[in-house]
């Protein structure tokens, strides 16, 4: 099955819902596709919801993912919550890690309402 990414209106964030399977074949695609979404939608804020998300990824792919997704947000003021799953969570920690470390404000939500209470915190986005 494919991805689906789709975005929810109506929010002072931009909110994407992504949905079926990604692999290594279709990963940095799909995050031209979020960041391309982050950038038109003129938010400084996002949250991804990722629960529904199955992943067929290495953990060098899972490095790859996180460096290049930095890259795209590394020059404009940005905040990302990743609602994840508690099985899920391992490897959405490496991945925030990684992209913390290159720069990338994100963070890691196993429920929605603390993703969007720290999304809207008054706390300067980088």
């Amino acid at each position: 099955m494919k991805h689906e990414l789709t975005c929810v209106d109506g929010t002072d964030y931009l909110h994407l819902v992504l949905c079926g399977r990604l692999d290594q074949s279709n990963l940095r695609q799909t995050n031209i596709e979020i960041a391309a979404a982050f950038f038109e939608s003129n938010h400084q804020k996002m949250l991804i919801d990722v629960r529904k998300l199955e992943l067929d990824t290495s953990v060098i792919d899972d490095f790859d993912q996180a460096s290049h997704f930095a890259m795209s947000f590394a020059r404009v003021p940005h905040r990302i919550a990743h609602l994840t799953i508690a099985e899920k969570l391992d490897a959405d920690q490496f991945f925030e890690t990684v992209g913390l470390n290159r720069g990338l404000n994100i963070r890691n939500f196993l429920n929605e309402q603390d993703a969007v209470d720290w999304l809207m915190t008054d706390q300067a986005t980088k």
